[in-house]
């Protein structure tokens, strides 16, 4: 009966874990909007698709992404961003998995962390 017990509760403990996990979302596409609020500085990347598992954060027909610009590392995305944006070329982002709130864009307001940003081309 313990063997069963400990079996039941190892194979639910593992589903637990399992479904808590963030899912990062890469997405494809060109960099619409480049914000300055709040502290941090929102990026919507847009006219693309994800790449793999889509965001569980909820953003309409993009992407939103948030960006740290206190640190040397934020600083660069911003740039990155910037010259996305001018040059209007396809960039790759690849966000961290956490979805928070705080974006002054609809339809929800929410993004994930902008870990990563490869500018194509």
């Amino acid at each position: 009966m313990r063997i069963k017990l400990l079996g039941a509760f190892l194979i639910s403990l593992g589903a637990f874990s399992a479904s808590s996990v963030a899912i990062a979302a890469s997405y494809q596409g060109t960099v619409s909007n480049v914000t300055p609020y709040n502290g941090k500085v929102y990026v919507v990347v847009s006219s693309g698709g994800f790449d793999g598992t889509a965001s569980t954060c909820p953003s309409g027909s993009g992407m939103i992404y948030s960006i740290d610009p206190t640190t040397p590392f934020g600083r660069s995305l911003v740039a990155v961003s910037l010259s996305a944006k001018l040059t209007g070329r396809l960039v790759y982002a690849i966000g961290d998995g956490t979805c928070a709130g705080g974006s002054p864009f609809p339809p929800t307001g929410a993004g994930e962390g902008l870990v990563g940003l490869d500018l194509k081309g």
